[in-house]
């Protein structure tokens, strides 16, 4: 059996590689398409159909434990990856120990599949690249079409509901923020839409070569947005594209960068009580700041409170959706939310782990975005929009979210070898 080694490169036609990158393809589409697609299945009693590739990334999961190998006879994975599963798998003993449900184990095990399938996502080049470059164009054009038709046609998915676990989930949110209607297009929220908008539109940017194409895009991702009214999206692209700006003013770049991280940690910890909002003076502020104030009075503070194993943390399943869905009796409702992805963390991790791993990710998505490889500025451009939007929302919970933070930690990990890529034509 070949030894594991810290940098591998693995043959590009192997059939597991593309297995990998046709799951990738599948869970992505079945997500930004939520809305219709759950409309159209809960027609057919088909809505845990749309949970296959999922379940399917567990055969892939197991590729570095099973003796698989590339063509070339290197092993799909290296020490530090198979680090990730040993830490996955002592959060989960950890959410035992904290008699976290087993139906909650389970699920936020399957949130978590779109993050080990990044795991497995090796450094593409040549034609792998080019069909990823297609594949983001393809679903950033559906993505924005999507809102844009929604914001003037109502689609019968908006307001829908279906039935799974026992419990009530939206095939798509029909909402308004003072009488603006928030369109999601063929996902199943507004903010999920501006999400998937935000990485895709940053990703495509980078792989573009003419100025023109890079300003169109950027334009046409920023005004999609906008009409979603998914703020922290709006403001968190703002400053990726001042970064990418600031390419010849290094320090500044750094100093900005540090300072957005650092908010990102202080400020879910700065409201200790409740009702604790910024003050507003017009119909303007309120707007601009509804959601915030909502977060600082209700969210943050019950979230912090009721973390109650603050060294080790909840563990998995403890926190978020599934302990929403699936926490059975045990369950703390204030944990159900925590509309901050370093918050979150630090719920499911403890608060030293949850600090620690949001800033090495940080660190990473920054390497990355400077590195002059096509590939990885792309994946550390899109993973500094994630961390910036993750003030605000849970990032872990998203499935574009959760892949490209795969796929970071795989590349901080020495997996791949990094040679100079040209963007894609």
């Amino acid at each position: 059996m070949p030894v594991l080694s810290d940098a591998t490169v693995l043959y590009r036609e192997d059939w597991k590689v593309r297995f990998v990158l046709v799951l990738g393809a599948m869970i992505l589409i079945t997500d930004a398409l939520g809305g219709a697609l759950r409309y159209y299945a809960s027609q057919h009693n088909l809505e845990l159909a749309l949970y296959l590739p999922k379940l399917l990334v567990v055969i892939a999961a197991l590729f570095p434990f099973a003796g698989f190998y590339s063509s070339d006879g290197t092993p799909f994975a290296n020490k530090p990856v198979f680090w990730v599963y040993y830490v996955l798998v002592f959060s989960i003993g950890v959410g035992v120990f904290n008699s976290v449900s087993p139906g909650a184990i389970a699920f936020m095990g399957l949130q978590l599949m779109p993050f080990i399938l990044g795991l497995l996502i090796t450094m593409p080049s040549g034609d792998h690249l080019r069909g990823i470059a297609r594949f983001v164009m393809f679903l950033w054009v559906v993505t924005c079409l999507g809102i844009w038709a929604d914001y003037f046609i109502d689609f019968p998915w908006k307001g829908g509901l279906f039935e799974i676990y026992g419990s009530t989930i939206e095939l798509s949110r029909s909402w308004s923020t003072f009488g603006v209607e928030r369109p999601a297009g063929f996902t199943r929220i507004s903010a999920t839409a501006a999400f998937y908008v935000g990485i895709l539109g940053l990703m495509l940017m980078v792989f573009s070569r003419s100025f023109m194409a890079r300003l169109g895009v950027v334009l046409a991702t920023l005004a999609t947005m906008a009409v979603t009214t998914t703020k922290s999206a709006v403001a968190a692209a703002v400053v990726v594209l001042i970064f990418r700006l600031l390419h010849r003013s290094p320090k500044i770049r750094i100093a900005l960068f540090g300072a957005v991280m650092a908010a990102a940690i202080i400020l879910p910890l700065s409201f200790p009580k409740a009702d604790q909002e910024l003050p507003v003076d017009s119909d303007l502020s309120e707007q601009l700041f509804y959601s915030f104030n909502d977060r600082t009075s209700q969210t943050w503070p019950y979230f912090v409170a009721a973390i109650q194993h603050g060294v080790v943390g909840e563990g998995v399943g403890g926190v978020g959706t599934a302990n929403m869905i699936a926490g059975g009796a045990l369950s703390r409702p204030s944990l159900n939310v925590a509309d901050s992805f370093p918050l979150y963390l630090m719920g499911w991790l403890g608060f030293a782990g949850g600090i620690a791993v949001f800033l090495w990710l940080g660190y990473s998505a920054y390497g990355f975005a400077v590195s002059g490889n096509k590939w990885k500025e792309a994946i550390g451009t899109a993973g500094l929009f994630i961390l910036l939007v993750g003030i605000t929302i849970d990032v872990i919970e998203t499935v574009p979210g959760c892949i490209l933070l795969g796929i970071m930690v795989r590349g901080v990990s020495g997996m791949d070898s990094v040679h100079s890529i040209d963007a894609p034509e």
